[in-house]
């Protein structure tokens, strides 16, 4: 997904990415947060999951603590959102 994400945004077709991943009925994101994410990741991942908030299914799969999520993500609002 995020090698999309570098593609789209060198396109400017970030949203469309987004659109695209916001309207899947279920969403898995496995191996989540294995690796550290940039500002412009958890940005993306924010907007993604703001946008799937009470609509659609979204599974993470991880082998982290849900409590080491937060640090993981650079701490902050985002990172608060994306925990909830």
């Amino acid at each position: 997904m995020f090698v999309q994400l570098e593609e789209a945004e060198l396109k400017r077709g970030r949203n469309k990415l987004i659109n695209k991943y916001a309207k899947c009925p279920l969403l898995i994101l496995d191996e989540w947060l294995i690796n550290s994410m940039n500002e412009q990741e958890i940005e993306f991942i924010f907007e993604l999951v703001e946008r799937r908030y009470q609509n659609k299914s979204t599974i993470f799969c991880t082998q982290f603590k849900i409590e080491s999520w937060h640090t993981r993500l650079g701490g902050g609002v985002h990172a608060d959102v994306i925990k909830d």
